[in-house]
């Protein structure tokens, strides 16, 4: 998504020459996908090869305020920018390199993300009104769909088969951190949820 620097309250979603396509998937796969920045050696090189420790998986998932954890597509949806931590926050240590105990709970108010039911359900609204929602799970089968509708005289090229990873649960070596993620993802997790019902295609139904 994206138009020319234009917000997406200032877009016309209902123009009827507008064809508006977005690309869904599980939150925690998306983290798990990672980019450069995670990947560098710098930041957390191994986190998808069971190198990471349990302190690095925590500054990954809460620490270090990356943007790629926390409700990522619904900001992305919501053009919400990720808060800053404040000097306070800033100043919390990793608990399991202090060697001390907290809970999911203790650590969602230590830093709350300020998603709540009234941004998901802004979400989903914008959801519905676009033209096609795709999820990337079956996404050749959704792009096929697409251009029958469109009725393009060649098909689209096929897009890149989407790697078949292990379940989020089993990628993630820490209970601990994938009980966190999930709190902390509640209404990415939950738009994610509605999209497939309202996907051009469904993967559960292949």
């Amino acid at each position: 998504l994206g138009f020319m620097g234009r917000t997406f309250d200032q877009t016309d979603w209902e123009f009827p020459e507008l064809v508006s396509v977005v690309i869904t998937r599980d939150p925690l796969s998306r983290i798990l996908a990672g980019d450069g920045h995670l990947s560098q050696e710098r930041h957390y090189k191994g986190y998808n090869e069971h190198l990471l420790n349990h302190t690095r998986w925590w500054d990954l998932a809460a620490y270090k305020n990356e943007m790629d954890t926390d409700n990522f597509f619904l900001r992305t949806m919501l053009q919400l920018i990720k808060p800053r931590r404040t000097t306070q926050q800033k100043a919390i240590r990793n608990h399991i390199e202090e060697g001390v105990e907290r809970s999911t709970e203790v650590i969602m108010k230590l830093f709350p993300t300020g998603i709540n039911e009234t941004h998901y359900e802004a979400a989903k609204s914008l959801l519905d009104r676009m033209t096609f929602v795709l999820d990337i799970d079956c996404l050749n089968d959704g792009m096929n769909a697409m251009t029958k509708i469109l009725r393009f005289g060649v098909p689209p090229p096929r897009s890149r088969p989407h790697r078949i990873h292990a379940k989020p649960k089993e990628r993630i070596d820490f209970p601990d951190v994938f009980e966190y993620l999930v709190a902390k993802n509640e209404w990415d997790i939950a738009l994610y949820e509605y999209s497939k019902t309202i996907s051009l295609v469904k993967c559960d139904e292949l």
